[in-house]
Formats: structure tokens, C-alpha cells, sequence
């Protein structure tokens, strides 16, 4: 689909267009793998929605958003015999606009806004979510049009500093642990040939059963085999062993000069050693050497000051602002499907267990105890 507005011109870049897709991710100013068709497909394979990736281009001023096209009509509660009406949101982490420039001018970037809500109502999109990158500043002017969200807080390390000064701004006890799981025999190693691969399987799954994670965390053999596969080397599986048996191992990506910490687990038997340290040391080790300039942490659980906060916190004092963007694209057609699906609910003995998500009707429902 392509549509001019005001001097400039939008397209909607479509998931089987993959050479002007990967080229307009590769010329932003900045991006990460969150951006790219490859890990939107592995999205669409988990049935999360349709890749799509909105473009506005003015001049040399070029923003892009990718997203996930979702049907709504498939939902139990949808009122039988509707029009077919669709919402958009993000893929699993951190994606958000990127563009051409870091500077943009207030102008393009309305014009891109009021392009992008024409082109999604067009399309009978009922709302919009997306979540930002930390590290990519989406900047204020887009504040004016989408209702931003500040969820949270992540943390960084800062590579461009000498390694001595990355592990001076430890906390003195992670120090004091890395130097102990050393000595006592712990190692890490980049497994290039996937070898442990079923072992961080079943490590991170407990890990998630264990921490009670929502379903949204837990992960299909294929998916991990997808995202090692075909994420175009930029995504890494290390792992921590005693011995032979391995103690922990996380998928980190390098992606753009930015580590991500994707995901990771730990072996129950090695909880008290807490060999999840040694293992982001080498991580930022193996960055600094392979030339990034950031190793992004992320934040807790649901992005809470949590546990898991408070121990990536122990890395580094760099923070980092963790916001959503959330619109409704069609009001009228957002109240009749959040009265649908509350109908449903009453019918049903239901409730919707948040009545903060986004969008409504999309919110999980729970049984009414009595």
C-alpha cells in the first residue's frame, strides 16, 4: 500500500518483501534485532501475529515501525457476524520506531504519526501497542500522539569504557562471587556448536516454572532452534559449567554495537553459587572484544524493581527509561469490543484479571469465586 501525505509518502512493507525490509532496517541510525523480519517471522510462527512494517519517508527523514498485524475476530468472545477488525502490537522485547537521523524535525514526525494512524484505520485497526526501546530515544515529539507509558526502569553496562572500570562499577559482592565460582572451578564458553542447547532447554523452562512465569515465557524446542538459526549469527548461546555439566546459559544477542541479555536459566542444584554472574562477566568480556558498545541488562519481571532487578543492578548504576505506546485507533469500534468481550465474561462467570491492560478486551479472564 503506498499513500502520500502532506510532502511525504508511506508504505506498508509486507513480510514477503524481505530485501526492502532488511534494507530499511540496515540504514536506520540505529537498531537491534528486535527490528528485523527474522525474528518477526519467528513471531508469525508462534502464531503472535502478521510481520508489517510501516514506513514514512520524507526527503532524506525516514521513520519505520515494524508490527504485528493480529485478527480479532477468532477470539471466543467476538460478536458473531461483525466486520473483520484487527489490532497491531510488538513483538516480544524491545522495538519501537527507529529512523534515518537521530534528530528529527516536529513537523515530519507528525506527519509520520497522522500517516501511520490513516494508513492502520484504513486497514480497520482497532488499536495500536507497542513497546520502546530503552536505548533508541523515540524522543518527546511523538508524545503528542501517542499516549506514552513509563513501565519501568533497565540497566546497562557502558563498553566504551576500559574493562577494569566496567568491573570497578560492580557491587563488591558480585565481585567477591565471580572471583569464588573462578576458584572454585566454574568456567564459561560460547557454544558455537549448539551442543548444550537441549541442556538450556530444560534449564530455562524450570527456571520459568519456578519463578512462576506467565505463558508468554516459555518457549517451544523450535523456536530456540529458530532464533539460533536464522537471527543472521547475531544471536548467541553461552553457557556456565562446573566440570561437565552445565550450571547455567542465556541467549545473548550483538546486534547494531548492542548486547542484549534475550533470555536465560539456571540449574536449580547451583541456585546457592549463583553462577549467573561468571556468566554475564564473560558475556560483557566477549562484547568488549567483539566491539559493542553496550550491554543492555533489561529490567525485573514485568519490569518491577524485583529480585531480578536488584541483582542486574549489581552490574552497573546506568539506567534506562522502559516506556509503551498505547492508542486507540477506532474509539467507537474499541468500546463495542470491550462490551463484547464483558458480556462474555458475565455469561460466563468471568472477569478480566487487569483492568489496566492493553487493549481491554484482549485482557486475560478469570473465574468470579464466590
Amino acid at each position: 500500500m503506498n499513500e502520500s501525505f502532506s510532502k511525504g509518502s508511506s508504505e506498508i512493507i509486507q513480510s514477503n518483501d524481505a530485501i526492502n525490509w532488511r534494507n530499511i532496517v540496515h540504514t536506520s541510525c540505529q537498531f537491534d534485532f528486535y527490528h528485523t523480519l527474522e525474528y518477526h517471522l519467528i513471531a508469525e510462527e508462534r502464531g503472535e501475529g502478521k510481520p508489517i512494517l510501516f514506513v514514512y519517508q520524507d526527503g532524506i527523514h525516514r521513520v519505520a515501525l515494524p508490527l504485528l498485524l493480529r485478527p480479532i475476530q477468532h477470539e471466543v468472545w467476538f460478536p458473531q457476524g461483525h466486520q473483520d477488525v484487527f489490532d497491531v502490537t510488538s513483538v516480544y522485547g524491545y522495538t519501537g520506531p527507529i529512523s534515518s537521523q537521530r534528530d528529527l524535525p516536529a513537523e515530519f514526525i507528525e506527519h509520520f504519526s497522522l500517516s501511520l494512524m490513516s494508513a492502520l484505520r484504513e486497514l480497520r485497526v482497532v488499536s495500536l501497542f507497542s513497546r520502546l526501546h530503552p536505548l533508541i530515544d523515540a524522543g518527546p515529539f511523538f508524545d503528542t500522539y501517542f499516549e506514552r507509558k513509563i513501565i519501568g526502569e533497565t540497566v546497562s553496562i557502558d563498553l566504551t569504557t576500559p574493562s577494569e572500570v566496567q568491573r570497578s562499577n560492580y557491587r563488591s559482592s558480585h565481585r567477591h562471587q565471580i572471583k569464588k565460582l573462578k576458584k572454585e572451578g566454574f568456567y564459561c564458553l560460547e557454544d558455537t556448536g549448539l551442543n548444550y542447547l537441549n541442556d538450556f532447554m530444560q534449564i530455562y523452562n524450570e527456571t520459568m516454572l519456578k519463578v512462576g512465569a506467565d505463558a508468554g515465557y516459555f518457549f517451544d524446542k523450535k523456536y530456540f532452534e529458530n532464533i539460533l538459526k536464522h537471527m543472521n549469527n547475531s544471536m548467541r548461546l553461552f553457557v556456565c559449567m562446573l566440570n561437565q555439566e552445565v550450571a547455567c546459559a542465556g541467549l545473548f544477542s550483538l546486534c547494531g554495537g548492542i548486547i542484549q541479555y534475550h533470555l536465560s536459566g539456571g540449574s536449580s542444584k547451583f541456585k546457592k553459587e549463583a553462577p549467573t554472574k561468571l556468566l554475564i562477566d564473560f558475556v560483557r568480556d566477549w562484547g568488549n572484544e567483539h566491539g559493542a558498545h553496550t550491554f543492555h541488562l533489561g529490567g525485573g519481571v514485568g519490569s518491577m524493581r524485583d529480585s531480578l532487578f536488584n541483582f542486574k543492578e549489581g552490574f552497573s548504576d546506568r539506567r534506562h527509561i522502559f516506556s509503551i505506546w498505547q492508542k486507540i485507533l477506532l474509539p467507537e469500534e474499541y468500546k463495542y469490543l470491550c462490551d463484547a468481550k464483558n458480556d462474555f465474561n458475565r455469561k460466563n462467570n468471568l472477569i478480566n484479571s487487569s483492568g489496566s491492560f492493553f487493549p481491554l478486551y484482549r485482557s486475560l479472564a478469570e473465574k468470579i469465586i464466590l
